[in-house]
C-alpha cells in the first residue's frame, strides 16, 4: 500500500531528469515465487530492474559506482542487523532512508555510527516513536553531518485503491446473513498468536496496549468476530489450526485471506471495531475512519506504539497526514533527486 505512492512518485514526468527504479528485493520470504506477487507491489511497470537479495550482496562492484541515490524504503528498519548481519562487509552508502520505521534491537549500536557509514543525509520516519530515537542522535553527528530528519506517516493515506473493487467487498461483507454488523476484525500474526489471543468459553480474549501504554485484555463474543490476514503466507496455517481446534465456535466464513488491498479496505470498512498487531491494518482503519487498538507484539512494539500515537495522542486525521506529512515528506524526496541529478550533470 506504501509503496505504490513511493512509486507514483518516482515515476513521474520531471523536465530536467528521469527517474531509473532499480529494486531489490527485501529477502525475508523464502522463494523467489512468494518474494514477488501481486501481493509485495502491483506497479511492476515502474520498475526498471528487479535484483533479488543475493545478487546483490554477490555484486563484485560496489552498489554506489552504479547509482546515484540509494534510499531505503520502505520500512521497518534495524539499521544495526542490516549493517552487521546483512550487509556485512559491504561499502553501502545509503543516501536516504525514506517513510519506514527505526524498530529497536536487542542490542543495539549508535544508530549515529551506522548512519555515518552509509552516509545518510535524509532520514524520513513514518511514526513519532521513530522520530524521537532520530532527536536523541548526537549533536556531534548532527552538526557534522546536517541531516533532514522529517516524519511522513504512512504513505498509505495517498494510496489510490479501486473504488468499484473496494465497494465488491464492502458489499460481500455487509452481508448480514453471515457478518454480524457490529463485528470486531481481528489481525493476528501466526508468531503471536499465543501471546495475543486466547480462547475462553464462546469469547475470545484478546492482549492489548492501552492508549497509556499499560496492558489490558479485551473479551469478544466468538459469534461478533472475524479473524483476517493481509500476508496469508505467513498467518493461513494458524487460522486452519483454529477452525480445526474450535469448528464449534467458529464458521468457515470468519476466517478472511485478503489477497488485495481493495478487499483488506473493503473488510475492514464494515468492523466496528478492529484489533490488529499488524501495521497496516490499523493505517487502513484510519484511512476509513474506524476505531483501532494495538495487539501487544513486543517485537515491533515501537512502530505499532508509534502508528497508535500519532492517530490517538497526536490526533492526526487521515487527511492531514497525507496532506501535510506525506506531501512534505514527498517533496524532501524531490529534493534529494534534484541534487543527486545536478550532482551527476556537473560530474559529467
Amino acid at each position: 500500500m506504501e509503496t505504490s505512492p513511493l512509486l507514483d512518485f518516482l515515476k513521474q514526468n520531471r523536465p530536467s531528469f528521469r527517474v531509473y527504479t532499480t529494486v531489490a528485493l527485501s529477502g525475508w520470504l523464502e522463494g523467489h515465487e512468494k518474494q514477488l506477487s501481486y501481493r509485495s507491489v502491483r506497479e511492476h511497470d515502474k520498475i526498471d530492474r528487479i535484483l533479488t537479495m543475493d545478487t546483490l550482496l554477490s555484486n563484485k562492484t560496489a552498489i554506489n559506482d552504479e547509482y546515484d541515490l540509494v534510499m531505503l524504503a520502505p520500512g521497518p528498519w534495524k539499521p544495526c542487523r542490516l549493517r552487521d548481519d546483512v550487509w556485512r562487509n559491504k561499502s553501502f552508502r545509503i543516501h536516504v532512508l525514506f517513510a519506514g520505521s527505526i524498530i529497536s534491537e536487542p542490542d543495539p549500536c549508535k544508530l549515529e555510527d551506522v548512519f555515518k557509514e552509509w552516509n545518510t543525509r535524509v532520514i524520513v520516519v513514518r511514526e513519532p516513536r521513530s522520530l524521537s530515537k532520530l532527536q536523541l542522535l548526537s549533536k556531534s553527528y548532527l552538526n557534522a553531518y546536517d541531516p533532514i530528519l522529517s516524519m511522513s506517516g504512512d504513505l498509505t493515506h495517498t494510496f489510490r485503491y479501486s473504488t468499484a473493487t473496494f465497494e465488491y467487498w464492502n458489499q460481500i461483507y455487509r452481508d448480514t446473513t453471515k457478518y454480524p454488523s457490529n463485528v470486531s476484525i481481528i489481525f493476528p500474526r501466526a508468531n503471536n498468536a499465543e501471546q495475543s489471543i486466547s480462547f475462553k468459553s464462546r469469547s475470545v480474549v484478546l492482549e492489548t496496549w492501552d492508549k497509556d501504554d499499560s496492558n489490558s485484555s479485551v473479551t469478544v463474543p466468538s459469534n461478533q468476530v472475524i479473524f483476517a490476514t493481509s500476508s496469508a503466507i505467513e498467518d493461513s496455517t494458524v487460522f486452519q489450526d483454529w477452525m480445526y481446534k474450535y469448528y464449534d465456535r467458529f464458521k468457515q466464513h470468519q476466517f478472511v485471506i485478503c489477497d488485495t488491498v481493495e478487499q483488506l479496505f473493503g473488510l475492514i470498512s464494515t468492523a466496528q471495531h478492529v484489533y490488529t498487531d499488524r501495521y497496516h491494518p490499523g493505517v487502513a482503519a484510519h484511512v476509513l475512519g474506524v476505531d483501532f487498538s494495538i495487539l501487544r507484539y513486543e517485537e515491533e512494539r515501537d512502530k505499532l506504539i508509534g502508528l497508535r500515537d500519532l492517530v490517538y495522542k497526536e490526533k492526526h486525521s487521515a487527511e492531514s497526514i497525507r496532506d501535510s506529512f506525506n506531501t512534505k515528506a514527498f517533496a524532501i524526496l524531490d529534493d534529494a533527486l534534484e541534487k543527486a541529478a545536478l550532482k551527476k550533470k556537473r560530474g559529467q
